[in-house]
């Protein structure tokens, strides 16, 4: 008697064991199926397994330069291998407007045409984060290829995504000295505020390196299917945590009409900084620590400090931009007027040179073909080519 529940059991369980373990297989033979989103939740050997088999971006094109590297408690973050050609896929609307897909590195793994060695000394290192870097452009189409050509001089670029100017000194620290450059151009964006913060986090304890790690150690590094449908339930929290989003859309006016920019609502944190910089919550200070050591190694090797700002596209387009929600308008003009400001105030007391090209980024931007991609909101070839023409003039003299 007691045979039977557990053959109905076992009845029961066959059909589901049966399917998990064909949709199992069918992951792996089809991983195609897996969307980059979803694959971005996977754990880490596990995305790369899948990553390489597509040909996509993965860690074996990166350096990963960890917190007991740096030596100032800051957190882990990733520098392309030299000579490394990946694949970042990019949003349909973006692919509308010729964005690059391509991300291909030079001898030092840095973001400059293949086969141009920096040579020593250096005209003008730049040192950025990604808006002036290659994403979603060719490396002889980045604003560092663009001055080069406008200023005709040796311009290099050490440009990284996703960091900040604390990351931008590691960088100098450990690969910029060395090509001996005369003029050192740090180029802040106005989301670096962001990174400042996370940087502190960090350096208090605050901030966990690569969460995602912690996967490579469970049973979802082991199964196809477990990771999809987990990343699937990933998926539908993030979009249910969408729906409760600022609205942070808006149009701007170019040579070709209006066009809708920041098309996926993305950087609401962004939006969320700049609500508490105008509350008085955080403050612009967090900037000086890196800009005051940014100066400090300028005297120990020899080279002038420059300081410029990127602008976002809110407030490159601020002479025509339509916020979604109005009421975002006033916060992300002050945000973005307040911090040049505060790096125009603070470079006689510090010890750098900066440079304020954006009104003239401003001036011309409505003229222009588009200079932000919708998605990905980070400058097109044009836009990288209309902040080289307005930065130049501005450097030429200092040089």
């Amino acid at each position: 008697m007691a045979r039977k529940p557990l053959v109905a059991a076992t009845a029961a369980v066959l059909p589901i064991a049966l399917l998990l373990a064909l949709m199992e297989a069918f992951l792996r033979l089809q991983p195609s199926v897996i969307s980059v989103a979803f694959l971005s939740s996977f754990p880490p050997s596990l995305a790369a397994e899948i990553a390489g088999r597509l040909g996509l971006d993965t860690s074996s094109n990166y350096r990963r330069i960890t917190t007991e590297m740096r030596g100032d408690g800051g957190r882990e973050y990733l520098v392309n291998r030299p000579n490394s050609r990946h694949l970042r896929p990019a949003d349909a609307v973006d692919l509308a407007y010729g964005i690059s897909e391509i991300i291909e590195t030079d001898d030092l793994g840095y973001c400059n045409p293949r086969g141009r060695p920096p040579g020593a000394p250096v005209d003008v290192l730049v040192l950025s984060g990604s808006i002036p870097g290659c994403i979603g452009v060719a490396a002889d189409q980045t604003v560092s290829a663009e001055l080069g050509r406008a200023l005709g001089r040796n311009v290099y670029n050490m440009s990284i995504g996703g960091v900040g100017p604390a990351e931008y000194l590691d960088v100098l620290r450990r690969d910029g000295v060395a090509v001996e450059p005369k003029t050192v151009l740090m180029i802040i964006s106005e989301n670096d505020l962001r990174d400042m913060i996370i940087h502190n986090n960090a350096r208090q304890g605050k901030y966990k390196n690569n969460k995602k790690r912690d996967l490579d150690n469970s049973v979802f590094a082991y199964s196809y299917l477990l990771s999809f449908l987990r990343s699937g339930f990933k998926s539908l929290k993030r979009a249910f945590k969408a729906a409760g989003e600022p609205e942070f859309r808006y149009r701007v006016q170019t040579m070709d009409g209006p066009v809708a920019l920041n098309v996926l609502n993305n950087d609401t944190d962004e939006l969320g900084i700049a609500r508490t910089l105008a509350a008085g919550e955080i403050t612009l200070s967090l900037f000086r620590p890196p800009l005051e050591e940014f100066v400090a190694l300028s005297k120990q090797h020899g080279f002038r400090p420059l300081v410029t700002v990127a602008p976002s596209a809110y407030s490159a387009y601020l002479n025509s931009i339509e916020f979604s929600d109005p009421a975002v308008a006033d916060v992300m003009k002050s945000f973005g007027e307040t911090g040049r400001k505060w790096l125009a105030d603070m470079a006689s007391v510090i010890g750098y040179d900066f440079v304020d090209a954006i009104p003239a980024i401003q001036n011309a931007a409505a003229g222009e073909k588009l200079l932000y991609f919708p998605a990905n909101v980070h400058l097109t070839p044009d836009g990288n080519r209309v902040l080289a023409s307005a930065l130049a003039p501005l450097i030429a003299p200092l040089l």
